[in-house]
């Protein structure tokens, strides 16, 4: 027996099962009351499984006011959790919600607390409040039901409790917390020889979804994996829904880890669910997955035809929206159309936040009114990349000017992610963050380069500075994580929990604000939980300031040094030398007292050649002791050193001075300069 349900789409159909459940309810004061009683709350249960709640809810307040009448309270409770589906069923979830205190507290003095009615009311109060966007009260009430069912030792509707709470705790963002919930119920499924194995599969699929969001593609695919085979072996032919949501997961999976062939294969598998199921709800996430897919695979013209039926599909609105314009740019952007691509991009930036000048392209929105980051920051990206390749197309200064100004808002939205959890944020930093930061550097340095003006140097020195300190703060946190760095567990759990809660209330504003009748009420909810929640992260901060200083400098200080700065600080005969090594480009930036150089090197194709050469002959002991002193080995190591110093120093700086302070970056760290020869 279950009378837990799956949020947040709630399983009406549980309702009826209650009946089967013992109750210690007071007893019937009359039989023939009772019976009419049953007869009117069998009547709405009824028309509830048909969905036709008006008439499920004129029963069943007959229904409430007979048991009410004749103190049969434990038919009473039933029909109270008939009434709270029945406004869930309508949607008229603030209503509902309404009703909550009166109901607990009429509740509380006459049906026992082992009574099965918690369980169910736990439950409905959960989803409910989910629904109505308290998302704090739904996940008291969702701890409330898992308490409920331990304590009953219903291991079955205790794992589904468990699921459930996994699910909100995903939704927030908190995936640590959700994975050890959803891990206590798999394991609970597993030790069941008579658990549902349609249990079991969403369980399986639930720890997809979370090791997805984890960045852990491979585990991912492995849980995914796993509920396909439930499904194909105990419901070949039915749960359509359950293998569309599985055939999307290990796609999902598969584009992460780039096996694009096998990617598209699940996602035919679940066009060909849709189609021999004549289901349409939903089919356009399928169609955007397939879009993404090909635009991977290079392959555009199927790419557009997918994109452009999801985005049909959304309508004005949808938290998808953006994403899919920005794939519509990307495209254009490739097959050289840079005016589509810039109207495309524009869009999406508009999908992603309020209303702004988009109709000027070289136009972008305020910091301060996003609340979708990430699609926002890739959206920044590719702005700054398009407008670049404009620059160079049109030899016009005033499209690098609109590049740099784009990557300066995408910079300006980087210190803002600062304050915001995320799950894997290490990775993000490198394969997201550094390379806008190259694509910064480089259209500052241009600028410079055709202008002379030293404010684009500084620009690019900044845009330096900035990617690296976004890697060291991230590199404290995990540290701090991991070691405790002699901070309290207590107050880096508190950091965590209070970014998770602004992250996803931020996300649930911009989510209601795309849709065409927003729910205000909602809103001002949600807004005042991040009012709330912000204030204790403030307060945390100076904590965390006063105790421990270098922690708080280190990572939430936005400031970074110019270069006059450290020009000021250099002693004489003394020189800086800094490097930025990314993906395409190497930046080297060299500061005396009398000198500001930034440049982009342009390594010939030898360089990787020489600089493992020279690092094995470093590292390789074995190497070194066979080749000793030759003067072949010789010969080699300085062939190297010189060929490295004519690319790495020499371009930036002409005359060395008495010191030189390297600051190496990426490969350059593992390279002792000391050894390069003139």
């Amino acid at each position: 027996m279950k009378t837990s349900h799956y949020w947040p789409f709630l399983l009406v159909v549980g309702i009826a099962l209650c009946s089967q459940v013992p109750d210690n309810s007071a007893p019937t004061s009359s039989i023939a009351g009772s019976q009419e009683g049953r007869t009117l709350w069998e009547k709405s249960e009824q028309f509830l499984g048909k969905e036709e709640y008006d008439s499920a809810f004129v029963y069943a307040q007959k229904a409430a006011e007979r048991t009410e009448k004749e103190k049969n309270w434990s038919l009473w409770g039933k029909v109270q959790i008939t009434i709270l589906a029945v406004y869930y069923g309508q949607g008229q979830v603030n209503e509902s919600a309404s009703r909550f205190a009166e109901l607990e507290k009429k509740a509380r003095s006459i049906i026992p607390q082992d009574s099965v009615f918690w369980g169910e009311y736990y439950n409905y109060a959960a989803a409910t409040y989910t629904e109505a966007g308290n998302y704090e009260r739904a996940l008291d009430y969702g701890l409330k039901e898992i308490a409920f069912y331990e304590k009953r030792g219903e291991k079955t509707t205790f794992a589904v409790a468990c699921n459930n709470i996994g699910y909100t705790y995903r939704s927030r963002g908190d995936y640590d917390r959700a994975l050890e919930y959803t891990q206590t119920a798999l394991q609970i499924f597993k030790s069941d020889p008579d658990a549902d194995p349609s249990d079991l599969a969403w369980t399986y699929g639930n720890l997809s979804k979370i090791w997805y969001r984890k960045k852990d593609f491979q585990r991912s695919f492995a849980y995914a994996s796993k509920a396909l085979d439930i499904l194909e072996r105990h419901f070949p032919g039915d749960k359509p829904d359950d293998f569309v949501s599985t055939y999307n997961d290990l796609s999902n999976s598969l584009t992460e880890l780039q096996q694009y062939d096998k990617a598209l294969d699940y996602l035919k598998k679940a066009l060909a669910v849709f189609q021999t199921n004549h289901l349409a709800d939903g089919i356009e996430i399928t169609w955007h997955n397939l879009g993404h897919i090909y635009r991977m695979m290079g392959r555009y013209k199927e790419s557009k035809r997918y994109m452009n039926m999801a985005l049909e599909r959304y309508g004005q609105g949808h938290p998808n929206l953006g994403k899919a314009y920005r794939h519509m740019g990307y495209i254009a952007f490739h097959e050289a159309d840079l005016a589509g691509a810039l109207q495309w991009l524009q869009k999406a930036l508009l999908a992603l936040t309020d209303s702004f000048p988009y109709q000027d392209v070289l136009a972008n929105p305020a910091v301060q009114r996003v609340n979708a980051y990430q699609d926002f920051l890739l959206t920044l990206r590719d702005k700054g990349e398009v407008l670049k390749a404009m620059a160079d197309k049109e030899s016009d200064q005033k499209y690098l000017e609109a590049s740099l100004a784009t990557y300066d808002i995408a910079a300006g939205l980087l210190d803002s992610m600062r304050s915001e959890y995320q799950e894997g944020s290490q990775q993000f930093w490198n394969q997201e963050a550094r390379p806008i930061m190259e694509n910064a550097i480089e259209v500052a340095l241009s600028l410079y380069s055709g202008t002379g003006e030293n404010r684009y140097l500084e620009e690019a020195f900044r845009y330096t500075e900035k990617s690296k300190a976004l890697l060291l703060a991230e590199a404290l946190r995990e540290s701090a994580a991991k070691q405790q760095a002699g901070i309290p567990d207590e107050l880096l759990q508190e950091e965590k929990k209070l970014k998770i809660n602004i992250a996803f209330y931020k996300k649930q504003v911009f989510r209601e604000q795309q849709r065409s009748r927003p729910d205000t009420s909602k809103i001002l909810l949600w807004q005042k939980e991040i009012l709330q929640n912000r204030r204790s992260y403030e307060s945390l901060l100076s904590k965390l300031e006063y105790a421990y200083p270098e922690y708080f400098n280190i990572k939430y200080q936005n400031s970074t040094i110019t270069m006059a700065a450290v020009q000021g600080a250099l002693p004489a005969g003394t020189g800086l030398l800094e490097y930025f090594k990314g993906d395409s480009n190497i930046f080297a930036f060299y500061i005396d007292q009398n000198h500001l150089r930034g440049v982009r090197l342009k390594p010939d194709s030898n360089f990787t050649g020489h600089l493992e050469r020279l690092l094995d002959c470093l590292r390789d002991r074995n190497t070194v002791s066979e080749q000793g002193r030759s003067a072949a080995a010789v010969a080699a190591f300085e062939a190297d050193a010189s060929a490295l110093y004519r690319m790495l120093v020499a371009p930036v700086c002409e005359a060395p001075p008495g010191q030189l302070i390297v600051i190496p970056d990426g490969r350059l760290s593992y390279l002792p300069f000391e050894l390069l020869l003139t």
